[in-house]
């Protein structure tokens, strides 16, 4: 089966995409986690393994905000100033 990019995000240095099953891909620059891995840099770009069922996302700078298709929500990367809580 073929995966289609559905959606793509892009901050001031990572991308995120969503493809048609759901699943997010990353890539770019982020000193804290904010494109979903722990390495400040990730070329090319891959899935992060534990998010699926994605139905949208949305980025800033330094975090990132995920929601699954239940209505849930799942964010990760910087929260400096308690935006993720």
């Amino acid at each position: 089966m073929k995966r289609c990019l559905s959606t793509m995000i892009c901050s001031s240095s990572y991308t995120l995409c969503i493809n048609d099953e759901g699943a997010v891909s990353s890539f770019g620059t982020s000193n804290n986690g904010a494109h979903g891995f722990a390495e400040e840099n990730v070329f090319p770009p891959k899935i992060i393994p534990t998010l699926r069922n994605i139905t949208s996302i949305a980025t800033r700078s330094d975090y990132s905000v995920c929601l699954y298709d239940d209505g849930n929500v799942f964010t990760f990367g910087s929260n400096e100033y308690g935006n993720l809580e």
